[in-house]
């Protein structure tokens, strides 16, 4: 009987460290997990501010281009030149 219950300790014990080493696995890969998502975030924003900035410079030539032609116009008209 004594015997048994050193054998179901031993089980114990195994069935103990394949936990304790199952949850490390699992810390491990959800660090992975976690910096993949960061760098895939860092990525994504990346892309949108470039977008972003795209954008702006866009329209502000868009708005330059605008004003000089007003200017040509108003110029021509009214001053006559």
């Amino acid at each position: 009987m004594v015997e048994a219950l050193a054998d179901q300790a031993d089980a114990a014990r195994e069935r103990a460290q394949q936990a304790a080493q199952l949850a490390r696995l699992n810390e491990e890969q959800a660090a992975a997990v976690n910096a993949f998502l960061d760098r895939l975030l860092e990525a994504r924003l990346g892309t949108l501010e470039r977008q972003a900035r795209r954008r702006e410079w866009m329209l502000a030539t868009i708005v330059a281009l605008i004003i000089g032609v007003a200017a040509i116009l108003v110029s021509h008209y009214l001053v006559g030149f």
